[in-house]
């Protein structure tokens, strides 16, 4: 990935009174032997402040019929797991949004949302896509924050 190597002695914070996070921004910069000002455009402005995906996601259908999905939780509080100690959520609550429906896009979709990183769906909610014309299902979970949701985990599972 790009990156910019900084002497953080010399910066200036950019306080969010100078741009609007997630909209795109447009910085210009004077350095002390600058006649002209550096120009730099950040297209999401605040996109560090957004939950991150999921990771690792699981399913099993349970004896029942019910359909169990699982997902592994990832924080931007931190990207060391010392002593596989839990890191902090680096958000107010946990939340997720998961959102199912047949692979192809045509149907009925099922949403759920939940404060714990797995869900089951009962039989009674998959037996119609079971019914129908599908092959297989898709799972997008998303990490619900303060200022927006994560991006989504994609699982496709067989029917």
């Amino acid at each position: 990935e790009d990156f910019a190597l900084l002497d953080a002695s010399s910066l200036l914070a950019v306080g969010p009174a100078a741009y609007s996070p997630f909209s795109p921004t447009t910085l210009f910069a004077l350095g002390r032997d600058d006649l002209v000002p550096v120009k730099a455009e950040i297209a999401s402005a605040g996109r560090a402040l957004m939950p991150w995906s999921p990771v690792h996601p699981e399913w099993n259908f349970l004896d029942n019929g019910d359909l169990e999905i699982r997902w592994t939780r990832r924080s931007r509080a931190g990207m060391i797991w010392p002593d596989h100690v839990e890191v902090p959520l680096a958000e107010e609550v946990e939340k997720y949004r998961l959102e199912l429906s047949p692979a192809g896009g045509s149907g009925a979709s099922i949403m759920i949302e939940s404060e714990m990183p797995n869900v089951i769906i009962s039989a009674d909610q998959i037996g119609p896509f079971q019914a129908g014309e599908f092959d297989s299902l898709i799972a997008k979970v998303y990490q619900i924050g303060a200022f927006g949701v994560s991006e989504a985990l994609v699982v496709e599972m067989p029917i």
